[in-house]
C-alpha cells in the first residue's frame, strides 16, 4: 500500500481511536459519545501544519467501523473531502434525513458474504443488552444518490474481483458507486490501488 501512495506522492494518515475503536450516532452504546468529527478535523489541521496538503484532493476512506466514520464525515465534511470509499460499513439505523454538507463523490464497497457487517443489515449486540442496528447496503447507496441528485439510470462495470454499479449522472460532478466482491468482511487484493485510482479522479 505505501509503495503505490510514494508513487502517486499521497500522503496516508492513520488516525486511530480511542481504545482503537469509534464512537458513532446510533450504534448502541451509551457510554460512547465522542465527538470523531472534532477529532478528525484536528488531525487534519495537525497535518497541514506538518506537511505541504493540497486541500483541492484530500479524501477520506475506511473500513467496517472506519467506513461508519466516513459516512459521518461525507454528511457532515463534504466541504473538505473530495471523494469517499467507505468499505464493509456504513449508517447505523435510523438514516439521517439529510446532510448538511454539498455532494461528494462516494464509491461504496461491500462483499456479498459478509456476516460481519451483513449486505442486508441488521441488529447487532455491543454489550450486554446495548444493541445497534446496521442500515441495508442499498438502503446506504440510495441516501447518497438522493444526497447528490443522481438520475436513475446507472452503468455496470466488471474487473476481475469486483462488480459495480455507478450512477454517474449526479449534480456538481460527483457520482454514486457501489461495488460489491464475493467475499466476506475483509479487504480483497489490490483494495488501496482500486480505491486511490477511483479517488484521484476527483477535486474540490
Amino acid at each position: 500500500v505505501r509503495e503505490t501512495l510514494d508513487r502517486k506522492g499521497v500522503l496516508l494518515v492513520v488516525p486511530e481511536g480511542m481504545d482503537a475503536t469509534w464512537s458513532i450516532d446510533h450504534m448502541g452504546l451509551k457510554d460512547s459519545h465522542r465527538d470523531e468529527v472534532a477529532f478528525v478535523d484536528q488531525v487534519l489541521e495537525k497535518t497541514r501544519q506538518t506537511f505541504p496538503v493540497d486541500d483541492s484532493r484530500v479524501y477520506v476512506s475506511g473500513f467496517s467501523l472506519g467506513a461508519s466514520l466516513v459516512y459521518t464525515l461525507a454528511c457532515q465534511r463534504a466541504d473538505v473531502f473530495a471523494a469517499a470509499a467507505p468499505m464493509s460499513g456504513g449508517f447505523w439505523l435510523p438514516i439521517p434525513a439529510q446532510c448538511a454538507g454539498p455532494e461528494i463523490p462516494l464509491c461504496h464497497i461491500h462483499g456479498r458474504n459478509d456476516i460481519t457487517w451483513p449486505f442486508e443489515g441488521g441488529r447487532v449486540l455491543q454489550q450486554g443488552d446495548e444493541e445497534g442496528t446496521h442500515a441495508a447496503v442499498e438502503d446506504d447507496v440510495a441516501f447518497w444518490r438522493e444526497h447528490n441528485a443522481c438520475g436513475d439510470s446507472s452503468v455496470e462495470r466488471q474487473t476481475d474481483v469486483l462488480t459495480c454499479q455507478v450512477w454517474d449522472d449526479c449534480a456538481g460532478e460527483s457520482e454514486v458507486g457501489l461495488c460489491t466482491h464475493d467475499g466476506g468482511h475483509e479487504r480483497f487484493d489490490g483494495w488501496a490501488e482500486r480505491e486511490l485510482e477511483w479517488m484521484l479522479r476527483f477535486s474540490r
